[in-house]
């Protein structure tokens, strides 16, 4: 697949292309990059409306989502410690994801991906993504779990602990959890503890 092909962004993104992209890289990461950029956002936009609507992107430092979340017609602010990329665009804040600098609310969809394994206390983040985000508003999450077969991550994300922190609070609704580069349909593997290694995605809903 070309550049030009992969920087469409009414072209979907698929599991098998993003293998493909992988595999032929090589020392050019951006056709990889900007797909799997798509394929999230395309997993965000099954469970919320995009357009015209402010995302907050923790973490996403290097630009690849927003560009993505631009492309599909959202607002999109990039909040991370150290951007890295003029594709964060000139909404980028410098901010720390325990202490976000937005107000109650801000967002009408906050997303996070990767970073839950790179910080001591993930469960605190998520506390803190919920709070900026408006009643009725959307989180969303994409981690590796801790005993993912690709390798243990930083620190220690455990699918478990986290969605029975989340079912625990009233503040939120569970909209949808599951294997990220799988099927809708395989949603059930994150019932089997010896499965939810593999890469997985939590939608929230912010009650109103």
């Amino acid at each position: 697949m070309s550049a030009d092909a992969a920087a469409d962004p009414l072209r979907r993104a698929t599991v098998s292309q993003l293998l493909r992209a992988l595999a032929r890289q090589g020392s050019d990461h951006t056709v990889f990059h900007r797909l799997r950029a798509r394929y999230c956002v395309q997993q965000v936009a099954k469970c919320c409306e995009l357009g015209g609507r402010t995302v907050v992107d923790v973490g996403g430092g290097d630009g690849w989502c927003a560009e993505a979340f631009r492309a599909a017609g959202a607002r999109c602010v990039v909040v991370d410690p150290f951007p890295v990329h003029a594709r964060t665009g000139p909404a980028t804040v410098v901010g720390d994801g325990y202490w976000l600098p937005l107000l109650e609310g801000a967002a009408d969809v906050c997303y996070c991906s990767d970073v839950l394994g790179r910080i001591p206390d993930p469960v605190g983040l998520v506390d803190e993504l919920i709070r900026v985000t408006r009643p009725d508003g959307t989180v969303c999450l994409a981690f590796t779990n801790w005993r993912s077969p690709g390798g243990r991550t930083r620190f220690p994300v455990r699918t478990g602990t986290l969605l029975r922190h989340l079912r625990g609070r009233p503040d939120v609704v569970l909209v949808e959890a599951g294997p990220r580069y799988f099927p809708r349909v395989c949603r059930g593997l994150l019932r089997v503890p010896v499965l939810r290694g593999f890469a997985v995605q939590v939608t929230l809903r912010r009650s109103p």
